[in-house]
């Protein structure tokens, strides 16, 4: 018998996949799977992201992006965003030296939320998707620069608070 992943078969897609397709459509039109993907069974999204700011340089205001789907557990374990170039984060230090905290250095991967958090303050398998995660490194991106420029990250820190948390 064939492994069939989360995404179903080539012949029947599963609903989930058909859904993760139409929130990326319409929300991310121009993220794509590459066909390869299906092949290697790793299943993901590749696209770019644009920084606003106009105090970015403009040679660095587009970051590639992969959004890979875990192999197996998906949607139990969420998607995980990976910078497909590292130029834009080649200065890691900000204005007062200080090295970005909100970015996994090994691979490139920026912190785009604490699971220990639960799931009104990060993944939820039932309602998240991939387009979630590309939304969600988009606002890491923007965070990225204004930290870079002033020191101060804008986005949400490590921690709700324990009264204000969800169990996933």
């Amino acid at each position: 018998m064939p492994d069939i992943k989360w995404w179903g078969t080539p012949e029947k897609l599963s609903p989930r996949f058909i859904a993760e397709f139409e929130a990326m459509k319409q929300t991310y039109p121009d993220f794509k799977i590459p066909k390869k993907c299906f092949e290697e069974a790793r299943l993901k999204w590749v696209g770019t992201i644009t920084a606003s700011l106009k105090e970015v340089p403009s040679d660095m205001r587009t970051v590639g992006v992969e959004i890979l789907y875990p192999s197996e557990r998906y949607p139990s374990e969420s998607p995980e965003a990976h910078f497909l170039h590292d130029r834009f984060l080649t200065a890691r230090d900000n204005v007062s030296g200080e090295k970005c905290p909100h970015l996994y250095f090994g691979d490139n991967s920026p912190c785009l939320f604490n699971p220990g958090n639960g799931s009104l303050f990060g993944w939820n398998p039932s309602r998240s998707t991939a387009a979630s995660i590309v939304t969600w490194t988009a606002e890491w991106v923007h965070n990225f620069w204004v930290w870079k420029f002033t020191g101060k990250w804008l986005g949400a820190e490590h921690s709700v608070p324990a009264n204000e948390r969800q169990a996933a």
